[in-house]
């Protein structure tokens, strides 16, 4: 699902969410799992090469939403994340 080329399709996205297009929903869904799995993994980097593929647009919200869904999980992830909203 990671492929290139839906991650191409997730960049140049227009609109992401309930109304966005299945096949990206798609490559959302795999990208923030694969991002999940590497920071229960402690593999921090790779999770966030993952989360930097996300389109700019709605990256600072992605980060936001993606750091509350894990804060009690990983509270050192989330500190980490903290440091980066704004800066992509």
């Amino acid at each position: 699902m990671l492929t290139p080329e839906n991650i191409k399709k997730l960049q140049s996205a227009k609109k992401l969410g309930v109304n966005g297009e299945i096949e990206v929903e798609l490559v959302v869904s795999a990208l923030l799992s694969r991002a999940l799995q590497r920071v229960l993994c402690h593999q921090y980097e790779e999770a966030m090469a993952d989360l930097n593929l996300w389109p700019e647009a709605g990256w600072d919200q992605m980060v936001h939403n993606f750091a509350e869904s894990i804060k009690d999980v990983s509270p050192e992830f989330v500190m980490r994340l903290a440091g980066t909203t704004g800066a992509k």
